[in-house]
């Protein structure tokens, strides 16, 4: 998306007060353990999903409306690749320019058995015949090993090092997503015992550098962060809103309802021990997500929510 396309489409919907994005949960379905996800594979509802005339209408709908992007999400959408390539291109002859999508990565596992390579090849040709935008990957550690526990994908980032050179010689360069978390520097503490809050900042900030220099070092070329699902935190009246609690039933982070201060309630305690304004992200500190519709021009936004 050009910047002269960007401007336009934020003087549209400021406008006419059409969301910037529609996101289309194709479904419900997961074989991923995420323990911040409650569609994880453990969860024990009955699984859905949308049927592709339910999808070609809603599409239909937000291209009529002006809407500039669509997010097709899950669950785990490449679980439904066939459907999901074929919503891609259904979107993008709707008129719809911004179209993106990711997965939990557990295409990438089994990358030392044979087939790994034609496989994943077919797979990035089969995305780069489309008008997709966007491809995000995934990953909630900078530790390979807390990362693939935590989602129950074992092997699956040596498969992401090897798959990233042929998604980039089909021009597709996937961005990492960091569903900000406890975990992104090692498997953190599980522990009561408090600490002072300014070395709880400092740990996390030099987490967030540790993760983006691992993701660089994979061979990404993008990253963004996002927060996990949340739900409304009743019971401490803090104003916050929890994440989605996982197996261990305690909290990942909180962030208030505006989406501009992030509260890290790490595994010290309850009570929020860390906020962050919104400002400072992008301290020197932390470095800047990129928005992948603004690629080319280098600038620098807020973290931007959304993944698997």
């Amino acid at each position: 998306m050009t910047s002269a396309l960007w401007f336009q489409t934020i003087r549209h919907v400021w406008r006419n007060r059409v969301p910037g994005q529609l996101i289309i949960q194709l479904t419900d379905a997961c074989n991923a353990r995420c323990p911040q996800c409650g569609m994880r594979v453990t969860a024990g509802f009955k699984r859905s999903r949308l049927s592709k005339d339910t999808i070609r209408r809603a599409i239909d709908a937000a291209a009529e409306k002006g809407f500039q992007a669509i997010s097709f999400t899950g669950g785990e959408p490449f679980l439904f690749l066939d459907d999901l390539i074929e919503m891609i291109r259904y979107a993008g002859h709707a008129g719809i320019p911004y179209i993106r999508t990711g997965t939990n990565g557990f295409i990438f596992m089994g990358s030392d058995k044979k087939g790994f390579h034609s496989r994943i090849e077919r797979i990035a040709h089969a995305l780069a015949d489309t008008p997709i935008r966007n491809f995000w990957i995934s990953i909630d550690s900078a530790v390979p090993e807390v990362h693939e526990t935590m989602r129950g994908l074992p092997g699956v980032i040596d498969g992401i090092k090897k798959a990233l050179p042929i998604f980039h010689a089909c021009g597709i360069y996937p961005s990492a997503n960091l569903g900000i978390n406890r975990n992104l520097a090692g498997e953190a503490s599980t522990g009561n015992q408090r600490i002072n809050p300014e070395a709880f900042s400092q740990h996390y900030l030099s987490g967030f550098n540790q993760f983006y220099q691992f993701v660089c070092d994979l061979g990404f070329t993008m990253v963004n962060c996002c927060y996990p699902m949340s739900i409304p935190d009743k019971g401490t009246g803090s104003g916050f809103v929890t994440g989605v609690r996982g197996n261990c039933n305690r909290r990942y982070c909180q962030f208030q309802p505006n989406g501009k201060d992030i509260a890290v309630s790490g595994p010290f305690g309850n009570d929020p021990v860390l906020s962050i304004p919104y400002s400072n992200l992008h301290s020197p500190n932390i470095t800047a997500c990129i928005d992948p519709s603004v690629i080319g021009s280098g600038a620098q936004i807020p973290f931007l929510p959304g993944g698997n």
